[in-house]
């Protein structure tokens, strides 16, 4: 029992904090029937042992680390809509009053904000990184799963679908990349060799435009100035050559 308890530690802490956290609301799972058991029998015999850790029943959060009731709705808003399975773990945590809860909340509440900042960029990538995310934190959750339930055949194949669809992902991903890099040296390309085709003449001219710069010339607004202010010819109207006549 001892060696299998140290293992489970081993493995849960390997893992990010977020599933850190829900290793323990597993554990706490899992022996609940017993504690049960076990306090009614010692309630009347003896006081509350004072390293208990009291459940939340206020319905209040237990924030810390600077996590605002705004952030711990936005965290699990994105847990509720990627992995509805981890919101009943954290939704667990909260109610036992586990410090790791705030936690595991900022890790999740600055996952949301990653993404949300990769969406504004580039849709494909945010795609991508969210299903990477999704494979990954379920993955980690099987994993703590199978270390409490290691019989489990469910589990098990559970486990070989998300790597396989992991692994497929990534290939899926550097294709894509791999096609990206293609249309950028097919352009780069081009580039290279319109200036191999155009060498020469592209260096005559540029020569013969520091050599032999072309004369200035005037400028279209000082030739209307100059048009506007030339002195023009009157000829006589009829009206004084008429008048002029009669005298």
């Amino acid at each position: 029992m001892f060696r299998k308890s140290a293992k489970l530690t081993s493995v849960v802490a390997a893992m990010i904090c977020v599933l850190l956290v829900t290793s323990s609301a597993f554990a706490d799972t899992t022996t609940a029937d017993k504690k049960k058991a076990d306090a009614k029998s010692t309630t009347d015999k003896q006081p509350a042992s004072t390293n208990k850790r009291p459940k939340n029943t206020t319905g209040k959060s237990t924030l810390q680390f600077g996590m605002t009731a705004e952030r711990e709705a936005a965290a699990l808003t994105f847990v509720r809509q990627y992995h509805p399975e981890l919101e009943q773990l954290l939704v667990s945590l909260k109610e036992r009053g586990n410090r790791g809860y705030s936690a595991a909340i900022r890790d999740l509440f600055k996952t949301s904000e990653r993404l949300a900042a990769v969406k504004e960029r580039n849709i494909d990538t945010y795609e991508y990184q969210l299903s990477a995310w999704k494979l990954k934190s379920r993955l980690q959750l099987l994993s703590v799963q199978i270390q409490m339930n290691p019989k489990s055949k469910k589990l098990r194949d559970e486990l070989k679908s998300v790597l396989t669809q992991q692994v497929d992902l990534q290939v899926q991903h550097l294709q894509n990349e791999y096609k990206k890099a293609n249309l950028r040296a097919k352009k780069v390309q081009e580039q290279i060799d319109q200036l191999v085709k155009n060498r020469d003449s592209l260096i005559k001219k540029q020569y013969s435009s520091i050599i032999s710069p072309p004369a200035k010339t005037k400028t279209s607004s000082t030739a209307s100035k100059e048009k506007t202010f030339k002195p023009k010819t009157t000829t006589p109207s009829k009206s004084s050559n008429t008048s002029t006549s009669k005298k």
